[in-house]
């Protein structure tokens, strides 16, 4: 019979608690999973953490990113705060530093408490799929909360750190509010469904239109008089979202531009979805999460809709608000061109508890000595299925691909060797994280028990592939007297993942570290990703496969292949040739070399799209690139040359910043790898050649660098010119720090009858 109009019952109390209670137990089973090594993406947690003041500093409470509202970043800001609050009572913190230092050092303590905002936003989701389904069809909430406590999804996210759990608590909180406010009324209940979706839309942008089913409920109580209220509804649910995210006005260009950034993703895509939409993809999750009866049952539930609608009465808003919930949600990333799991966390309890209704609705439609028994094998059905696969979810996560990958290097990789890993490999403490974080004013401002800690973890010559994923492949080029033009490079942003796949860049390395997060996606489509295909072969056919870890039953995490490049693999290479410090350069489409040529040279000076001009320099075009060479291909350049260059890789890293060098010049780290490695290989002339040029490119920033100039005196030294080496000592030697007196000390040594000529270091404190 139907609960029309009344509360859960008194009975269904401690039924709910038991579901909660089973919620709970389902998701911090393996809460610790991954750490201390943290490897998921948190944006909510890491935003928090570029928030902090140390060291005089003060909070900034902008968070200048607006991908997500900032509902979930000041949560986890909070609770930050919170944590340090105690430990500093404590003495476990002595000021801001120490626990920012701490989070590098071991995260394990600040991530699982930011992984309990999301279980405690599942367990009021079950509460609130509970309340809303007892109020449509007794069993109904109670039976469709446990297929949510149990979806495998939704307990994988919730040990996680997500703005979408949060948002989906929210949500269903609006609803079951709305949904009691059309059926009792109540001032209080209707604003706080509408408080309820601005605090939702504060936690992910989609949960706006939850004003739709809002909408929906007031118009079937209200009728004409709805239009007045729903508008002012909108407008408050509108402050609530500006209260939690306040710096969408207060910095509107930084949040516009972020905004329109995510909207374009739908349609646009990402690595892996370019062409397709998701439907599939997350039609197949719905049906692991919930099982296929479920799914065709919450399928079928529309026709239920369609007959409560045709009969009238106040019975039939509540399935009518729910489909309209789950179309709002659904819909988006159905036709989206990106395939996320947790996108469907909002979906999955609505479409639970449509499937739910209509389990028991039309079970109780057979002839009633059959009722009991169809009731029994339906429900018995839906929550055997929704407990076998909770279990082994809340079970899995101990073992992780990621985690047995980390511990391998750990154990094998030695200081003298470098590894090269693509995106999603291991989160291992990198010799270029441990020098930039030394170096910083964190570490300076953190107290000595911190640093110590820090210190003691160990560093690995790990470089992490770039991967591009989303965006647009645009260039800024500026005519001469003219206004900048945006020109697209390539039609979508994934394919600049080609120039970073040349085998020449691993020449020098020891390891390759691939993944399948990201080369499952580039073997999808080996048309497309030839040269991402093409590298995969040369490593399968002349590498060595050291290792594997292969995800399965129990073990989470993608598939991760080690390779030794051994003399066969390291032959390979080489014999491809030197890279041509402009390599990336022949994989420009020649419709962006033409339109760059037009805007910025006069037509008898183009050179028909050829990467070099008559003088052997980089075409204007190339140079137009400057940028995205920064952004795109330099971050992989930088690293791997510092690396092979403190090993004594000389050529290799020589061969690496001469590319970062072609077309910026600027680029002070590879300045100083180039000038290290010419020196070592006796090239002294070209060490000259490109420090000076690196000095003019900074000539418009004020005083360079100290350590360039102390590079260039002991080039001028090894040169011959010790007026010249002397006259940038005491340049340098009029500072102060580790660099003057290190100026002063080769001032004294130039004065001595027999001066040697040691090679400068790459860079302060190296």
């Amino acid at each position: 019979m139907e609960a029309r109009g009344s509360r859960s019952r008194p009975g269904d109390g401690p039924w709910i608690t038991a579901l909660v209670a089973l919620a709970v137990i389902l998701r911090v089973w393996h809460l610790r999973h991954g750490l201390p090594e943290f490897l998921e993406e948190a944006i909510p947690f890491r935003q928090a953490l570029t928030m902090w003041g140390f060291g005089g500093r003060p909070t900034d409470w902008n968070p200048h990113l607006f991908h997500y509202p900032s509902l979930t970043l000041y949560l986890q800001f909070a609770l930050q705060k919170l944590h340090y609050a105690v430990g500093h009572a404590l003495g476990a913190f002595p000021g801001p530093a120490d626990y920012l230092l701490a989070v590098r050092t071991d995260p394990t303590p600040m991530v699982t408490l930011g992984r309990l905002v999301s279980i405690a936003a599942d367990a009021v989701t079950v509460v609130s799929v509970a309340r809303i389904g007892e109020r449509i069809t007794r069993g109904a909430g109670l039976l469709a909360a446990l297929m949510v406590v149990c979806a495998p999804g939704m307990i994988v996210a919730a040990r996680s750190i997500f703005s979408d759990t949060v948002m989906t608590a929210l949500a269903l909180a609006a609803l079951e509010r709305m949904l009691r406010w059309h059926e009792a009324g109540g001032r209080a209940r209707l604003i706080a469904a509408v408080v309820l979706i601005g605090l939702a839309a504060g936690a992910k942008y989609p949960a706006a239109a939850l004003l739709l089913p809002l909408g929906a409920a007031m118009v079937s109580r209200r009728g004409a008089r709805a239009a007045g209220p729903l508008a002012l509804a909108a407008l408050a649910a509108f402050a609530v979202f500006l209260i939690t995210t306040p710096f969408a006005a207060l910095d509107f260009g930084a949040f516009a531009r972020d905004f329109a950034f995510v909207s374009g993703l739908a349609t646009r895509g990402q690595l892996g979805d370019l062409d397709r939409p998701g439907f599939l993809f997350h039609l197949r999750n719905l049906g692991r999460d919930l099982g296929w009866s479920c799914v065709a049952l919450a399928l079928a539930s529309l026709g239920l809709v369609v007959d409560r609608v045709r009969r009238g009465g106040p019975e039939r808003i509540a399935p009518l608000v729910l489909w309209l919930a789950l179309l709002v949600f659904g819909v988006p990333i159905a036709t989206a061109h990106i395939e996320v799991e947790r996108y469907l966390i909002p979906v999955v309890p609505i479409a639970a508890l449509l499937g739910a209704w209509a389990a028991l609705d039309l079970t109780r439609r057979a002839p009633p000595a059959l009722r009991p028994a169809a009731l029994a094998i339906v429900a018995g059905a839906l929550a055997i299925f929704a407990l076998t696969r909770g279990v082994v979810a809340g079970a899995g996560g101990a073992r992780s691909t990621q985690i047995e990958a980390g511990r391998w290097c750990a154990a094998h990789l030695s200081h003298d060797q470098v590894m090269l890993q693509e995106a999603y490999g291991t989160a291992l403490l990198t010799r270029q994280e441990r020098i930039e974080t030394e170096a910083g004013a964190l570490y300076a401002a953190a107290g000595p028990d911190a640093q110590r800690r820090y210190r003691a973890r160990p560093w690995y010559r790990i470089v992490h592939w770039p991967l591009t994923v989303v965006g647009r492949c645009v260039a800024t080029v500026t005519p001469p007297g003219g206004a900048p033009v945006t020109l697209e490079i390539f039609p979508h942003v994934v394919d600049l993942n080609q120039m970073l796949y040349d085998p020449r860049l691993l020449a020098g390395v020891d390891y390759v570290l691939t993944t399948g997060a990201v080369r499952g996606r580039f073997e999808a489509d080996p048309a497309r990703f030839e040269v991402e295909h093409r590298l995969y072969a040369l490593l399968d056919s002349t590498a060595e496969r050291t290792v594997s870890f292969v995800p399965g039953r129990g073990v989470e995490g993608p598939e991760i292949v080690i390779y030794h490049l051994g003399d066969r693999a390291r032959a390979a290479i080489d014999a491809r040739g030197a890279l041509d410090p402009l390599w990336w350069a022949e994989r420009i489409p020649p419709s962006y070399r033409a339109q760059a040529d037009s805007l910025l040279l006069p037509r008898e000076r183009r050179g028909g799209g050829a990467v070099r001009d008559a003088s052997g320099e980089p075409s204007a075009w190339v140079k137009s690139l400057a940028p995205m060479v920064a952004d795109r291909i330099a971050t992989l350049l930088d690293p791997l040359a510092v690396n092979l260059a403190e090993v004594g890789r000389w050529p290799a890293a020589r061969s690496l910043a001469a590319a970062a060098l072609a077309v910026i010049p600027s680029d002070i780290e590879a300045c100083l790898v180039f000038t290290s490695a010419s020196g070592r290989l006796g090239a002294w002339g070209d060490a000259r050649a490109a420090i000076d040029r690196t000095l003019a490119a900074l000539a418009g920033d004020g005083e360079p660098p100290a350590i360039l100039r102390l590079e260039r005196a002991g080039i001028l030294e090894a040169l011959g010119e010790p007026g010249g080496a002397r006259a940038e000592l005491e340049r340098v030697a009029a500072g102060g720090g580790e660099l003057a007196a290190e100026a002063r000390r080769r001032l004294a040594r130039l004065e001595s009858p027999a001066p040697s000529h040691p090679q400068p270091p790459l860079r302060p404190g190296r």
